[in-house]
Protein backbone atom coordinates (compact mmCIF):
# COMPACT_ATOMS: atom_id res chain seq x y z
CA UNK A 1 0.00 0.00 0.00
CA UNK A 2 1.21 3.56 -0.73
CA UNK A 3 0.24 7.17 0.09
CA UNK A 4 -0.53 9.94 -2.07
CA UNK A 5 -0.30 13.85 -1.33
CA UNK A 6 0.18 16.83 -3.01
CA UNK A 7 2.07 19.47 -0.94
CA UNK A 8 -0.14 22.51 -0.43
CA UNK A 9 1.85 25.15 -2.51
CA UNK A 10 1.26 22.55 -5.54
CA UNK A 11 -2.35 21.56 -5.26
CA UNK A 12 -5.25 22.81 -7.36
CA UNK A 13 -2.46 22.78 -10.77
CA UNK A 14 -3.50 19.08 -12.21
CA UNK A 15 -0.58 17.24 -10.47
CA UNK A 16 -2.86 14.88 -8.76
CA UNK A 17 -4.58 14.25 -11.30
CA UNK A 18 -1.68 13.48 -13.43
CA UNK A 19 -0.58 11.18 -10.95
CA UNK A 20 -3.52 9.15 -10.63
CA UNK A 21 -4.60 9.22 -14.38
CA UNK A 22 -0.83 7.39 -14.72
CA UNK A 23 -1.46 5.42 -11.58
CA UNK A 24 -5.19 3.83 -12.90
CA UNK A 25 -3.17 3.26 -16.78
CA UNK A 26 -0.53 1.26 -16.01
CA UNK A 27 -2.90 -0.57 -13.09
CA UNK A 28 -5.03 -1.27 -16.07
CA UNK A 29 -1.81 -2.56 -18.44
CA UNK A 30 -0.92 -4.44 -15.86
CA UNK A 31 -4.90 -6.42 -15.26
CA UNK A 32 -5.75 -4.82 -11.77
CA UNK A 33 -9.30 -5.02 -11.63
CA UNK A 34 -9.87 -2.15 -8.88
CA UNK A 35 -8.36 0.63 -6.79
CA UNK A 36 -9.37 1.28 -3.40
CA UNK A 37 -8.28 3.89 -1.12
CA UNK A 38 -8.76 5.74 1.44
CA UNK A 39 -9.88 9.43 0.91
CA UNK A 40 -9.86 12.38 3.48
CA UNK A 41 -13.72 13.24 3.46
CA UNK A 42 -12.76 16.72 2.34
CA UNK A 43 -10.72 15.31 -0.65
CA UNK A 44 -13.27 12.60 -2.19
CA UNK A 45 -14.88 15.10 -4.69
CA UNK A 46 -10.86 14.91 -6.04
CA UNK A 47 -11.22 10.99 -6.63
CA UNK A 48 -15.08 11.58 -7.57
CA UNK A 49 -14.02 13.06 -10.92
CA UNK A 50 -11.59 9.97 -11.89
CA UNK A 51 -14.85 8.07 -11.06
CA UNK A 52 -14.03 6.72 -7.31
CA UNK A 53 -17.08 6.07 -5.85
CA UNK A 54 -17.36 6.07 -1.96
CA UNK A 55 -18.20 3.23 -0.02
CA UNK A 56 -19.00 2.39 4.05
CA UNK A 57 -19.15 4.59 7.28
CA UNK A 58 -16.60 7.28 7.76
CA UNK A 59 -14.02 6.29 10.15
CA UNK A 60 -10.84 7.98 11.27
CA UNK A 61 -7.93 7.91 10.96
CA UNK A 62 -4.62 9.73 11.63
CA UNK A 63 -6.81 12.11 13.20
CA UNK A 64 -8.73 12.89 10.26
CA UNK A 65 -12.09 11.38 8.99
CA UNK A 66 -11.86 8.86 5.90
CA UNK A 67 -14.27 7.01 3.91
CA UNK A 68 -13.30 3.90 1.79
CA UNK A 69 -13.14 4.67 -2.56
CA UNK A 70 -12.83 2.40 -4.75
CA UNK A 71 -12.59 2.46 -8.87
CA UNK A 72 -13.25 0.03 -11.23
CA UNK A 73 -11.26 -0.37 -13.93
CA UNK A 74 -12.00 -1.75 -17.30
CA UNK A 75 -10.45 -5.31 -18.48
Amino acid sequence: MGRMAVLARYRNQGIGMKILEELTGLATSKGVQSIVLHSQENAIPFYEKLGFQAYGDSYEEAGIQHRNMMLLLPK
